[in-house]
């Protein structure tokens, strides 16, 4: 049983080991991080909606729509039927 149980504390060990080194490593990593990158100021968050181009291709994909609507009108009118 004595065995055992100091096969299972040796184990044990190497995890706190583990665990420290990575603490470590991920501490390490941030202080290079904030020291090396640059941080970027955020971006203006613009409605995509009111941007000139995108407004500007919504009016002419209405004018080319409403053109062609009326030209289908002017081709192929309605049939009302007459009793």
């Amino acid at each position: 049983m004595q065995e055992r149980y100091s096969i299972e504390v040796r184990n044990r060990q190497p995890q706190k080991v583990y665990k420290e080194r990575y603490k470590h490593f991920i501490v390490a990593n941030q202080e290079v991080t904030q020291a090396l990158v640059p941080e970027v100021p955020g971006r203006k968050s613009e409605l995509l909606n009111k941007h000139p181009r995108v407004v500007q291709g919504r009016e002419k994909s209405r004018a080319v729509h409403t053109s062609s609507t009326q030209q289908k009108n002017i081709d192929y009118p309605l049939r009302v039927n007459h009793p």
